[in-house]
């Protein structure tokens, strides 16, 4: 049964009649023990501790003002351990699951607002119970079901919860405080380096290579050298690539030109060449570096000129030689 520390203070307090030593002993005891009162702001003692510090003889002040603190320092360790398991809300959970530290934590204003959730309700199964389960709401169906029906759909509706919050994902990380914290985990290098040599272990951003759930697994882009490649552990092939889209990686680069001297200190040591006893091997060639291709840059301004041109498509506009020379094989054929 618990005990009021305030009980604690009139039962430890000790009669100023006696002699002087005792006098200093029981003054010590009473300012340790509104010592401890101001320490755990009123709250009460376990029975234990207070029969403890009942049948223990006055053996001097320095120790029981010790028992009293180690009494104090036990009880908030308790109840910071049982307020982090109630305040631990889902999201916070969620992201620091196993293979889940590629997301971020969406903060509950942004997911409050229907503004950014619009659209996901025809997408996700369960949206209403999976957006009270994110928000730590107790959610309760408009249809009266029974607990063992709740019960077996609560898997259906923890999985929609993933799901919706994957695509809340998608769309919070474009985001100017997405952004910020997507940047604090690319500085610190969470997504990985590129497995490429000539990148220098360039820090990867995860991307997917479709909007839609469901078609793929996460990727990670190199900035560098303009790939994609797979996350080296296993533990993050689980992730949907649709929970970070197509748009993060250029978004993020716009948004922080500081990447581009990044890479630009990185290109400078050109691409690999294939060489046999110190002469370049033909790109043509079998052997020849016939991946080179995708990792060139344009450098004349004819070049870069040509590269706007097809950056968004291949070119509509054929010259008249061309056609020419089109329907002249067209009747060669016929």
């Amino acid at each position: 049964m618990p005990v009021n520390c305030t009980n604690l203070i009139r039962t430890r307090r000790i009669s100023p009649r006696k002699k002087s030593k005792d006098r200093a002993q029981g003054v010590v005891e009473i300012r340790a023990t509104r010592f401890l009162q101001k320490l755990t702001f009123g709250r009460v003692l376990t029975t234990a501790n207070f029969c403890l510090l009942q049948t223990s003889p006055p053996i001097g002040a320095q120790r029981t003002l010790f028992l009293l603190i180690a009494m104090s320092k036990q009880i908030f360790e308790e109840d910071d351990l049982t307020s982090s398991e109630e305040l631990q809300s889902w999201v916070a959970t969620y992201c620091q699951l196993f293979g889940h530290e590629f997301f971020a934590q969406i903060p509950a204003e942004y997911i409050e607002d229907d503004f950014n959730l619009t659209g996901l309700a025809a997408i996700v199964p369960y949206y209403r119970e999976a957006l009270d389960m994110i928000l730590d709401y107790d959610f309760d169906s408009e249809e009266e079901t029974k607990p063992a029906d709740k019960q077996s759909q609560l898997p259906l509706i923890e999985h929609s919860a993933e799901l919706l919050y994957g695509l809340i994902h998608q769309r919070f990380i474009l985001t100017k405080q997405g952004l910020g914290l997507m940047a604090a985990k690319f500085e610190s290098g969470q997504f990985g380096k590129c497995p490429r040599v000539l990148c220098e272990q360039m820090p990867l951003l995860p991307m997917g290579r479709h909007d839609q759930p469901g078609k793929e697994t996460v990727r990670l882009y190199c900035a560098c050298c303009n790939d994609i490649y797979l996350p080296s552990s296993s533990k993050y092939l689980n992730i949907d690539g649709s929970f970070f889209g197509t748009s993060f990686p250029g978004m993020f680069l716009k948004v922080f030109p500081e990447v581009a001297r990044m890479i630009n200190n990185r290109t400078q040591n050109g691409q690999f060449e294939l060489k046999c006893f110190g002469f370049k091997v033909n790109e043509v060639s079998a052997s020849g570096s016939r991946m080179r291709w995708l990792r060139m840059r344009p450098q004349t301004e004819a070049e870069i000129a040509e590269y706007e041109q097809c950056e968004f498509g291949a070119p509509s506009e054929v010259d008249g030689s061309s056609k020419e020379t089109m329907v002249s094989d067209d009747q060669s054929m016929s």
